[in-house]
Formats: structure tokens, C-alpha cells, sequence
């Protein structure tokens, strides 16, 4: 199963989501469709097993001896990091949110974290949810430029700190700021934010 699973990775690195098929697979590993069906039941069992690979490599425990929140942040920044490392998987993520146990042992440690920091399990939940809402989206914003056309990071800074100022103030104001998306320290700002806003509305509750 592993050499499936192996192709099938090595298909979705080549040709996306939209390439991805078991005939592709099969292609890969020079066998006929017919011969993985012995072993999956459709392409998105398949999808599932490869993606619960990847999120399975992030698989860690709570550290009761560190600060859950310090935990928690360094947890969403390198799933980040590794969906970055892995722009194919973050289409495929949207289609299949939920792809397995190493999904949910992945999760798990946001969960065990943030519950021992003292939040329900309403707050526990929504930070788990913002703060992939959050990866998920800025992993896919920032993916590497693929397709023909695609802007660089560079043309989008200098069209950014060339907008006239008589038209757009507040945007020439903040320039250098918005010209700097998607840096580690610009990221890493964000999540520490979203999960000090959690902690500071459980507080202000208590």
C-alpha cells in the first residue's frame, strides 16, 4: 500500500488535483486501473490516504511543560510551513477536510492545548477552526507562482507602494506593511493574535 500511496503523491506533486486519477496512478506504478481497485475502493479513498500521510508526519503531544498558547502557535506555523512545502495538498485539503486518523491525531494537539490553558470547549473549537481557516488560506495565497501570468511577490510589493497617494491614503500609508505579506515575522504576528484574542475573550468571560 505504501508504493500506492507513494504514486499517488508523486501524481498530485505533478499534476494537481485536476490531474489526479487512478488511471494516472496506475500509469505511475505500470499497472492497469483495474489492479488498484483491489486495493481502494474509489480515487478519493486514495486522496484520503495521501493526505492523512502528510498531515500524519505533524503528528506531536502537548508539552504540559510549556505555555499552552506557545504550544498552539508553533503548532499552526509549521503545519503552514509544511503545506507551503506542499502546495498540491491545499486544494486537495478543501476538497477533503477530514481525510482520516492522522487528521484527527494532527488536530488533536491544538485540542489537548488549548483546553489545558483553561478555554471550553466552544473556545477550544473556534480557535481550532480560525486557525485553520487562517493556514489553509495563506498557504493557498501564498503558494508559489505555478501558471503562466502568475504575479511575483516582487511586481505585487511595487505595484503596492506605487498606488497614488491622492487616491488611496491609507493604502500609501501602510505600504511597506502590506508590501511585506506573507513574511515568517508578518505570520507568526497573525496567529500569536488570534490566539491571544481567544485567550483574552475567555478572560474577560471569566
Amino acid at each position: 500500500m505504501a508504493e500506492i500511496t507513494s504514486a499517488a503523491r508523486e501524481v498530485l506533486i505533478e499534476k494537481g488535483l485536476e490531474g489526479f486519477t487512478i488511471r494516472a496512478v496506475a500509469e505511475r506504478l505500470g499497472a492497469g486501473p483495474m489492479a488498484l481497485y483491489t486495493h481502494v475502493a474509489s480515487k478519493d479513498e486514495l486522496l484520503d490516504l495521501v493526505l492523512d500521510g502528510l498531515l500524519g508526519e505533524l503528528v506531536a503531544r502537548d508539552d504540559p511543560s510549556r505555555p499552552w498558547d506557545e504550544v498552539v502557535v508553533e503548532a499552526a506555523l509549521r503545519l503552514l510551513a509544511h503545506l507551503r512545502a506542499h502546495p498540491w495538498a491545499v486544494t486537495a485539503l478543501f476538497a477533503r477536510p477530514d481525510p482520516g486518523r492522522g487528521a484527527t491525531a494532527a488536530g488533536e494537539l491544538y485540542l489537548a492545548a488549548a483546553l489545558r490553558g483553561g478555554l471550553d470547549a466552544r473556545q477550544a473549537v473556534e480557535l481550532f477552526t480560525g486557525l485553520l481557516a487562517f493556514v489553509y488560506g495563506a498557504a493557498g495565497f501564498l503558494a508559489p507562482a505555478a501558471r503562466p501570468g502568475s504575479q511575483r511577490r516582487t511586481e505585487v510589493a511595487d505595484r503596492i507602494r506605487a498606488a497614488p497617494a491622492e487616491h488611496f491614503p491609507a493604502t500609501v500609508a501602510v505600504a511597506d506593511e502590506l508590501a511585506d505579506y506573507g513574511s515568517d515575522a508578518q505570520l507568526r504576528s497573525i496567529v500569536e493574535s488570534l490566539v491571544r484574542g481567544v485567550a483574552a475573550g475567555d478572560a474577560r468571560r471569566s
